[in-house]
């Protein structure tokens, strides 16, 4: 069981480079465990969602997602950028 920590962020491109806008829109943190376990909803404005675990997790977007064993893998203390919509989840269960 470990902590997810998942952050919405809107893009800044003013230089052609693009970069997560902070502060960002929601930040929560979310407890993996054997289940999968859903984060709230992105909200308006969000592009990109910055998911970051201390422990290996197996990670799914989407509206009503549900985090398999065949999803994304993560490996613990490592941070992952995804692109989202709003309204749309990220799912996430243990390894």
């Amino acid at each position: 069981m470990g902590t997810v920590n998942i952050s919405f962020h809107s893009v800044k491109d003013d230089s052609g480079i693009q970069v997560a806008n902070m502060p960002p829109l929601l930040s929560e943190n979310v407890p993996s465990s054997g289940a999968s376990a859903q984060s709230s909803a992105a909200p308006d404005f969000t592009e990109v969602v910055r998911v970051a675990s201390d422990t290996t997790v197996r990670v799914l977007t989407g509206t009503d997602p549900t985090a398999l064993a065949s999803s994304v893998r993560m490996k613990a203390d490592t941070v992952e950028y995804f692109t989202i919509k709003v309204g749309e989840k990220v799912a996430v269960i243990d390894e």
